[in-house]
C-alpha cells in the first residue's frame, strides 16, 4: 500500500468534528452528508488523520 499524506478535505472533515455539538457520537454518513463528501471519502479522510496522529485509535476523538 503506498502511503497516503494528508488532504484537504481531511482538515475539513477534522473542522466538522470540532465544530459538532457532541464531538463524540457523531455519525459518518452524517458527515458525508454535511461535507458533500461520498461515504468512502469520509472513512479514507479518518484513516488518514488516524495514521497521521490527529486522531485517536477509535477515530472518534481530535488530538489536541
Amino acid at each position: 500500500m503506498r502511503a497516503q499524506g494528508i488532504k484537504s478535505q481531511d482538515i475539513l472533515v477534522l473542522l466538522k468534528m470540532a465544530a459538532s455539538r457532541d464531538r463524540v457520537s457523531w455519525r459518518l454518513i452524517d458527515l458525508a452528508h454535511d461535507l458533500g463528501l461520498s461515504l468512502s471519502e469520509v472513512s479514507m479522510a479518518l484513516e488518514r488523520a488516524k495514521r497521521s496522529g490527529l486522531l485517536d485509535s477509535s477515530k472518534k476523538k481530535i488530538v489536541w
